[in-house]
C-alpha cells in the first residue's frame, strides 16, 4: 500500500497457506527507482533485500534487534555501516555482500516500547535523509493496517 495517497500497489494475494515471504517475492519486482519500500523484521533476509535493492527501489526495513550488525563505518548522524552476506562462507571470504546503512533507535517516553528498534535502508548517505528522519517514515507504514477492515 502507498502510504500517501492509501492506493494499493503490487499488492499479491493467496490462499492462507501461502507464506508472506512467497507474497514478498512476487510483490518485490513490482518497485521502481524513486519508491521508498518499507517493510517489518519478518522480512529481512540477504534474498529478499537483494532481490528488493535489484529494482532500484530505497529500502527501509526494520530487522530484528538480536541480529548481529557490527559497524563497519560510523557515520555521523549515528547510523553506521554494514555488509550482509548470503552465507557464512561468503561472511568468512568478504564476498557477494550487501551494503546497508543500519539505524538503532528508541521511543523515547513509550510505555510497553521495546528497548531498540533496528532499521536498515539501501540510503547510505546520511546528508540526503538522517538517522534521525527514516525511523519517523518507517513509523508511517503502520497506516496500511488501518486502511483493512477483516
Amino acid at each position: 500500500m502507498e502510504n500517501g495517497t492509501h492506493v494499493l500497489f503490487g499488492n499479491q494475494m493467496e490462499g492462507y497457506r501461502t507464506g508472506e515471504i512467497t507474497l514478498a517475492e512476487a510483490m518485490l519486482p513490482r518497485l521502481r527507482r524513486g519508491m521508498l519500500h518499507l517493510a517489518d523484521r519478518n522480512f529481512f533476509g540477504f534474498e529478499l533485500c537483494q532481490l528488493a535493492q535489484g529494482t532500484g527501489a530505497d529500502l527501509l526495513w526494520r530487522m530484528r534487534k538480536n541480529v548481529r550488525m557490527a559497524s563497519e563505518e560510523r557515520l555521523p548522524d549515528s547510523s553506521y555501516l554494514r555488509r550482509v552476506y548470503p552465507s557464512g562462507l561468503d561472511w568468512r571470504q568478504q564476498t557477494n555482500g550487501i551494503v546497508l546503512r543500519v539505524i538503532d533507535y528508541r521511543l523515547e517516553g513509550i510505555e510497553g516500547a521495546e528497548p531498540i528498534f533496528r532499521l536498515v535502508t539501501t540510503n547510505l548517505d546520511p546528508s540526503k535523509t538522517t538517522a534521525g528522519e527514516l525511523p519517523a517514515l518507517y513509523h508511517e507504514r503502520w497506516e496500511k493496517g488501518t486502511a483493512f477492515e477483516f
